[in-house]
């Protein structure tokens, strides 16, 4: 499978990370005596974002590369990668807020200026092309130009954003949809995979599984053979002659015992012939063993993909959360994101070489 665009998500991090630097010690003024340093909060959505920046490297992916040619469909994973690249967006556009709300509410400007200055930020934001909507947002779930109307006309900086939370609010409920659509097509993708790992290695699987049935058909006989040699019972050599083996078959030929020679040689033929099959095991053994590495790297891979889900949703949802708690006027950024639940998510996030 082809691999996150991890770059440019890194590079937009890169970028965010120097604006916060330059606005990390500024207060924002939010009405009367109230004011709050919001640095904090882009910079711990900063955190939650880059700890999810990681994928599986090239060396890791080592046999699901050749499977590729195996795959019937074309393009069978475009829709994957335009879903992935959404959320990319959507994360971007997380973070660039975030920035953005920082920075103008440390611009010296009037009240007015500030509020009209999110509002247009708002407006890009939902406007760009980095969001590349696969699954597009549904106008009739919100009114979102009564809420940019809303906010124009706040009377401070704070009323602004108490505006804005149900835009942030449907941002997060937006991404979840995203991120189902995301799950189910990861599931799709799979079966592809599983299919076309099927399809490579189909005729080794077969010809393996014959092979075990003979090996085992070859316990079988000589099971009986030495129980017979032992008991000289007449219903061990029955066995014997209802052996799936043809040579096991002809060497019993309707006999009604067999004597020391006759039981040495059949158990020399079929020894014999149980190490062709040995043989022939080792020589399918590199495919059996390709195979079964295909299917665990994929299942891998997909682990990864299920990490890298689960903690996009929970930094949306983290992070709206936080919003909403700066916007009703709490000051304290310690309040904004519970630290157990984000410090918990950035470090299994970390942890792990997930990507989108």
């Amino acid at each position: 499978m082809k691999q996150s665009r991890r770059g440019s998500l890194l590079i937009a991090i890169i970028s965010v990370v120097l604006l916060a630097t330059g606005c990390s010690s500024m207060t924002a003024k939010f009405s009367g005596k109230k004011s709050a340093n919001l640095a904090p909060f882009a910079e711990q959505t900063i955190n939650m974002v880059g700890s999810m920046d990681y994928t599986m490297s090239d060396h890791e992916v080592i046999y699901l590369r050749s499977v590729k040619e195996f795959i019937k469909e074309d393009k069978p994973f475009d829709r994957y990668f335009e879903l992935e690249n959404q959320i990319e967006g959507m994360l971007k556009g997380m973070v660039a807020y975030s920035i953005q709300l920082v920075a103008i509410s440390e611009q010296k400007i009037d009240v007015a200026a500030k509020a009209n200055a999110l509002a247009d930020m708002i407006v890009t934001l939902t406007t760009s092309e980095h969001y590349r909507r696969v699954i597009p947002a549904d106008s009739d779930e919100i009114e979102f130009e009564e809420i940019i109307k809303a906010i124009r006309g706040s009377e401070s900086y704070l009323q602004a954003l108490q505006n804005a939370q149900p835009l942030i609010n449907y941002f997060s409920g937006w991404s979840g949809k995203v991120l189902d659509a995301l799950r189910e097509e990861k599931m799709l993708a799979r079966t592809r995979i599983v299919d076309a790992i099927d399809s490579k290695y189909a005729s080794a699987i077969a010809f393996n599984k014959t092979l075990r049935r003979v090996r085992n058909d070859y316990y079988d006989s000589l099971v009986s053979l030495a129980r017979y040699a032992e008991t000289n019972e007449t219903k061990y050599l029955d066995e014997l002659s209802n052996s799936p083996i043809i040579a096991v078959q002809m060497a019993i030929n309707g006999k009604k015992s067999l004597g020391g020679k006759e039981l040495l040689a059949l158990h020399g033929m079929m020894t014999e012939r149980m190490g062709m099959v040995n043989e022939n095991f080792k020589q399918l053994a590199p495919d059996i063993e390709a195979y079964h590495k295909s299917l665990m790297e994929l299942d891998h891979l997909l682990e990864r993909k299920s990490e890298a889900i689960k903690g996009a949703r929970l930094t949306f949802i983290f992070w709206s959360r936080a919003h909403g708690k700066m916007a009703s006027g709490v000051v304290s950024p310690a309040e904004w994101f519970n630290i157990s639940d984000t410090g918990s998510l950035i470090f299994q996030a970390a942890g792990k070489a997930i990507g989108l």
